[in-house]
């Protein structure tokens, strides 16, 4: 089956595994880069953005040397401690 012209075939057998809960689907950042939503760098960089707070000079190095991954833990440890 085909949800959207040009997109993949998925298995009918591989969908009614998802609808019986045995399957999950992951999917990356670019999933939804049509849509207009950024990629993890740019998603992790607005949250930067979004919340001065959490800047440190580890952060905006981490975000320079496109450590995504590392820079979302800084953000999320330096908003967990604010609550």
């Amino acid at each position: 089956m085909q949800f959207i012209p040009e997109g993949p075939n998925i298995p009918e057998t591989l969908l009614n595994a998802h609808a019986d809960g045995t399957v999950v689907f992951f999917c990356g950042a670019g999933v939804s880069l049509d849509a207009g939503y950024p990629l993890f760098g740019g998603l992790v960089e607005e949250l930067n953005n979004r919340n001065p707070t959490t800047s440190t000079p580890e952060l905006s190095e981490a975000i320079a040397e496109s450590e995504y991954d590392f820079a979302l833990s800084i953000i999320q440890k330096k908003l967990a401690k604010r609550n």
